[in-house]
């Protein structure tokens, strides 16, 4: 009888220890699958969008999976309305796909105002 109990005992432990490592290694597979998805998320490259109009950009973004969001309308004597002339990241930075670039697009020049006087 006492070999009988000595190997129930014996028993119990090797399917503790057998329960662990199966909990365990789902465990490190289900992390690492998540992990090297996360890694390997797609990935672009940041195009260079000065001097584009917005529609262009938007064109350019939308073929990379990517978005446009404009953060400012600026003066810009050098540039026509609607151009771009800033990005945020810059051109040539690696993002991840569904990401947004921000931008900051020209008013054109700023057009002096003529003072009229009030009488004659």
């Amino acid at each position: 009888m006492v070999s009988v109990r000595v190997g129930g005992r014996v028993v119990y432990i090797l399917e503790t220890v057998l329960r662990f490592g199966i909990l365990a290694a789902v465990f490190l597979l289900s992390t690492s699958l998540m992990i090297y998805v996360a890694m390997h998320e797609s990935a672009v490259v940041v195009p260079n969008l000065l001097g584009k109009t917005l529609f262009q950009a938007q064109q350019s973004a939308s073929q990379l999976d990517l978005k446009i969001e404009v953060k400012n309308r600026v003066y810009d004597e050098r540039n026509p309305e609607n151009t771009i002339v800033e990005q945020w990241p810059k051109a040539g930075m690696t993002i991840k796909k569904g990401q947004a670039l921000r931008v900051n697009t020209s008013l054109g020049p700023r057009v002096a105002r003529r003072e009229t006087t009030g009488g004659n």
